[in-house]
C-alpha cells in the first residue's frame, strides 16, 4: 500500500518522538509509540497486534522510500511548502531511528538494517541539498 502525504508527515513526526528503548507499533498506516502503561508484556502486545521487528523495519523502509518519492522532482503533487516541511522533519525523524539502535542493541541484524535505513535518510538530505544548490545556481 502506498503512503499518502498526510501519513508521511505524521509518521516522520512520530519518529521524531521515539526515545531510546521505546518501540513503535506499525500495525496501522500511521505508526505510534508503544506505551509502557499496559499490563501485558511487550511480546504479547506485539503478537496480538501482528507487529514485529521485521514489520518495524519494513515500515521504516516504507517511510524513507515514500520520503524520497515525495521529494523527487517527478512528484509534482507536492508544493514547495510541503516539500520544505518534509525536509524540516527529517533530522528529528532520523534521531528517532537512531534511538531505535539502542532499543534493539542486542540484535545485530536489526542494527544493521537500521543503519542502512539511516544511510537512506542521509542520501535524501544530500540529494535535497544538491537540489537546492542547483536551483540557486539556475536563478543566478
Amino acid at each position: 500500500m502506498q503512503m499518502n502525504v498526510d501519513e508521511l508527515f505524521v509518521n516522520l513526526n512520530v519518529l521524531s518522538y521515539v526515545k531510546p528503548h521505546s518501540r513503535i507499533n506499525t500495525s496501522t498506516s500511521v505508526i505510534y509509540i508503544e506505551g509502557s502503561c499496559s499490563r501485558l508484556p511487550v511480546f504479547v502486545r506485539r503478537f496480538i497486534s501482528g507487529d514485529s521487528r521485521i514489520e518495524t523495519l519494513r515500515k521504516l523502509h516504507e517511510i524513507v522510500t515514500a520520503t524520497a518519492l515525495f521529494l523527487s522532482e517527478k512528484r509534482a503533487s507536492l508544493n514547495q511548502f510541503q516539500k520544505q516541511k518534509i525536509i524540516m522533519l527529517l533530522p528529528e525523524a532520523k534521531k528517532g531511528v537512531e534511538n531505535l539502535l539502542k532499543t534493539y542493541s542486542n540484535d545485530i541484524t536489526t542494527i544493521s538494517r537500521l543503519k542502512y535505513i539511516l544511510t537512506l535518510f542521509d542520501e535524501i538530505v544530500i540529494v535535497e541539498s544538491k537540489s537546492v544548490k542547483d536551483k540557486k545556481t539556475k536563478d543566478i
